[in-house]
């Protein structure tokens, strides 16, 4: 020990910054609550009592909506729960009620659609709840550990101004009520009138700093007495949290539009500044401790002043943080927090200063010799060998043949769909080499993140004993296996899946591919979903595993199974095994449900033949599995879901085509009824996109595609995560029914191969009311008279009438045509009498328009589709 522990570690700098961006600030106080709860959790276990957000940080800054949540959290102390039940109820009684619809006037002036003093209010419930008057000051002279400041704009000067809750000297102390700062930094403009504070007029700090951490570095630099030196050596953690990405849409020239939707995009655009923040710190986020949280997908279409979609920014938070990437930054970023004991001090810097010295004197002073070299062989791997494995020996055997035979190569890739094993087989693979070539070193690398990359070769870096505290390990580990010292050696680079960190690109820095060694006595052997990643890393040296066969998959599953009363008779295998589709990880998760539940085969089968929602819930299960990563995802319905989301980043009309097939059937899907994106040279590209990943399987020889049934549940499970379920079934009605206005005669060769797909649609689709819904229902119909199934047309029919007759004029084309229909089909198929005449006279059929109806329809669904 060095004059006891680092004062960095201890009372080191904490700061915590809020975007601005409306109702979405509730996804930042999930985010926090998410960090906050897993912190409280580790010092629980620590024994130390749980703490709140004032406690732990130093500064608290914030815009808009993040300056109330500042406030919140750092003036008034709440915890989070407490500041996301308070911030609920304040957005819906101030967003709730528009005070005017426009935001602008006859006169073009601008104009707020929501009354301040309903916001007013609002902040002043808050107080009052908090035992606090209307008038409390937002500086009350109180030294508090956690200093809070928020954002606004000077309507005079367009400038940023930091109000708060502290004394300076260079700044005039503010008689500001609480209330009064929390409307300033919230006055966005065409939302709330601007607010004057001393004879200052205020705007919304969003029109200058919506993210602001510039702003919050600023303000510590000036607390902490380092306005022209570096503020990095004092920071122990700083979190950036933002409201959700709000994607990128272009600038509007219509000036109405400009006011109401571009001008608050441009005030609420955070993402500019969060990347070029993001390299400037690059160094602090590497050592992790600084962090940046932010809802990447699933809040682009959400306004600021949509309180009632808090279920859906709840969701999308959830799917968020779930993100290996996410899951492991908020491990990082809890590792820093729970180290913290003091709250920073002018002093900090003098008292790390003197440790540093006494560090490095300490060192200078002692004989050190360098660490004992590595014995070789090393094996370092992160499971223990899986006693339950079974089968594979073909793909062992090419597995050896390829790397270890007589022209062996050094590189290879297995590949396969997510939970068909391939870990598995890898893992079994290297205790093969450790048992077959003794003078072979084995090292397994997890490509699953950037974190977990660096996390194996810093591990892998120790047992070799060629790690140096303060240097990365990636490069020195590069080099020590490229040299011949090092031996032959085998690298297991696991889930090589996202095409982003192997190669580098999108937003990663890594690039895993230019990190692993080259030498002539290593072999590397790749695992990962996507066969384009596998191609490239490999050389086309690529292995694709299958599910198991009925044998491996009986045999794995009596492994697995604790009470073998469980079993049942070999009929009830043989039909769980084929529901499960041989596939290994959904066998292991069926296994696990049965052992914790102390259930038969037989009542398991019967809750896969319950609901969706039901059999969506049973596979959503997570399950402990010693031979799997911690941070993955076991359940089998939510395995496939980072996948789907490295899609969403990669090729956004392959993640379209994802969703539109989420809601037609999983078989039999017809190249042609798929969404063509800009041209047929993009869908066949987005549909490799699929393939690679071996979420669609091509038919040989066909242009038609099958999706694996329980790949099916979970593109379902994932677009209602998303909050896209009803624009997805809207989409695809639209799409749908112009792929059946296309069929104008039974011999269209996609006719048949189309409606099984658009039967599933519309029985999913119920409660849409779209247009495009019911004109599908009716084109369906028509086909479904000419195969001969009159009840299901006339369903069609009628589903299409009822809702014309509710929502059309009685003079409207689409009327007139539903209502004949629905009236021919009962005339073709020679339904009773009175009902035919009953339902002339209550649909007031048009038999003019029956006479030419052939013509009219034609006539009428081209005009719609022009």
């Amino acid at each position: 020990m060095v004059g006891g522990p680092n004062p960095l570690d201890e009372s080191g700098l904490c700061m915590l910054s809020f975007d601005g961006g409306g109702v979405r600030g509730l996804s930042s106080l999930y985010i926090l609550d998410h960090i906050m709860r897993d912190l409280n959790h580790q010092r629980a276990l620590a024994g130390q009592p749980a703490k709140k957000p004032c406690e732990i940080f130093d500064l608290i800054g914030g815009t808009s909506t993040g300056g109330l949540i500042a406030i919140m959290l750092g003036r008034l102390e709440m915890d989070v729960t407490e500041c996301i039940a308070a911030y609920c109820k304040l957005s819906e009684s101030v967003f709730k009620v528009k005070k005017h619809w426009s935001r602008v006037t006859a006169r073009d002036k601008i104009q707020p659609r929501f009354d301040s003093q309903k916001l007013k209010a609002a902040i002043e419930t808050v107080l009052k709840d908090r035992k606090m008057p209307p008038t409390a000051p937002f500086n009350d002279r109180v030294d508090r550990g956690c200093k809070v400041f928020v954002c606004a704009t000077s309507a005079h000067s367009t400038t940023t101004r930091r109000l708060r809750s502290y004394d300076t000297i260079k700044e005039p102390s503010s008689n500001a009520t609480i209330v009064e700062v929390a409307m300033a930094t919230s006055a966005a403009t065409t939302f709330f009138e601007p607010v004057t504070i001393d004879d200052m007029k205020y705007l919304d700090g969003g029109l200058g700093a919506n993210n602001p951490v510039d702003e919050v570095v600023g303000e510590a630099r000036y607390i902490m007495g380092r306005e022209t030196e570096d503020l990095k050596p004092l920071v122990k953690c700083f979190i950036s949290i933002g409201t959700g990405n709000a994607g990128m849409k272009p600038v509007s020239d219509n000036f109405l539009q400009f006011v109401s939707e571009t001008l608050v995009r441009i005030s609420t655009n955070t993402e500019s500044t969060a990347d070029r923040f993001a390299l400037a710190w690059r160094d602090l986020s590497d050592a992790h401790r600084y962090f940046r949280f932010n809802v990447e997908q699933g809040l682009q279409d959400v306004e600021l002043s949509e309180y009632k979609e808090s279920g859906k920014i709840k969701m999308a938070t959830q799917v968020y943080l779930e993100k290996v990437d996410s899951a492991a930054m908020v491990g990082k970023c809890v590792a820093n927090l729970k180290t913290k004991q003091k709250p920073a001090s002018k002093a900090l810097a003098e008292r790390i200063e003197v440790y540093n010295n006494m560090k490095t004197q300490l060192w200078a002073s002692c004989q050190m010799t360098p660490p004992a070299s590595c014995q070789l062989p090393c094996y370092c791997l992160p499971f223990t060998q899986n006693r339950r494995f079974v089968g594979r020996e073909k793909i062992l055997e090419n597995l050896s043949n390829i790397l270890f035979g007589e022209e062996p190569c050094d590189r290879v890739a297995l590949t396969g769909l997510g939970g068909v094993g391939k870990t598995q087989a890898a893992l079994q693979f290297a205790f093969w080499v450790q048992r077959e070539k003794p003078d072979c070193s084995v090292f397994w690398l997890s490509a699953l993140s950037a974190s977990s990359f660096q996390g194996s070769c810093n591990t892998t870096a120790i047992e070799l004993n060629i790690f140096k505290d303060g240097q990365d390990s990636k490069p020195i580990l590069k080099r020590f296996l490229s040299s011949k010292k090092a031996g032959p050696w085998l690298i297991i680079a696991d889930n090589a899946d996202e095409k982003n960190l192997v190669f580098g690109g999108g937003n990663h820095t890594l690039n895993v591919n230019e990190q692993l060694p080259n030498g002539s006595y290593g072999r590397i052997l790749f695992t990962t979903r996507s066969k384009e990643v596998a191609l490239e890393v490999s050389d086309n040296h690529v292995i694709e595993i299958d599910a198991m066969d009925h044998t491996e998959a009986r045999i794995f599953l009596e492994n697995s199974i604790v009470r073998k009363s469980a079993l049942g008779d070999g009929s009830a295998v043989a039909e769980l095994l084929e529901k499960l589709t041989y596939l290994p990880l959904a066998i292991a998760q069926a296994a696990a449900y049965l052992n914790r539940n102390l259930v038969t085969i037989d009542r398991y089968l019967e809750l896969l033949q319950g609901t969706e929602q039901e059999v969506a819930s049973l596979l959503s299960r997570d399950f402990h599995d010693r031979t799997r990563y911690t941070e993955s995802k076991n359940a089998v319905a939510t395995t496939w879901w980072v996948s789907f989301n490295q899609i969403v980043a990669e090729d956004c009309v392959a993640a379209d085509l994802l969703r539109f097939i989420s809601r037609i059937e999983a078989k039999a899907i017809p190249l042609s009824i798929l969404p063509r994106g800009e041209s047929m040279e993009q869908l066949t590209y987005s549909v490799g996109t699929l393939c690679a990943y071996t979420f669609l399987l091509p038919r040989d020889g066909q242009d038609i595609y099958d999706m694996h049934s329980l790949v099916h549940l979970a593109t379902r499970l994932w677009v209602e995560t998303s909050g896209l379920t009803d624009q997805t079934m809207m989409d695809a009605c639209k799409h749908l029914a112009k792929v059946f206005l296309m069929i104008q005669s039974p011999r269209h060769p996609g006719r048949s191969e189309y409606m099984p797909h658009a039967l599933r649609l519309l029985q999913s689709a119920r409660q849409v009311e779209s247009k495009e819904r019911f004109i599908l229902s009716h084109r369906l119909g028509i086909w479904l008279e000419y195969d001969g199934r009159p009840r299901e047309a006339i369903e069609q029919h009628e589903q299409a009438f009822i809702w014309a007759r509710d929502h059309l004029a009685e003079d409207d084309p689409d009327r007139f045509k539903f209502e004949d229909a629905l009236a021919r089909a009962y005339r073709s198929y020679e339904q009773a009498q009175n009902t035919h005449d009953a339902f002339q006279q209550d649909v007031k059929l048009s038999p003019w328009l029956a006479e030419v109806l052939p013509d009219t329809w034609q006539g009428i669904e081209k005009e719609r589709f022009k």
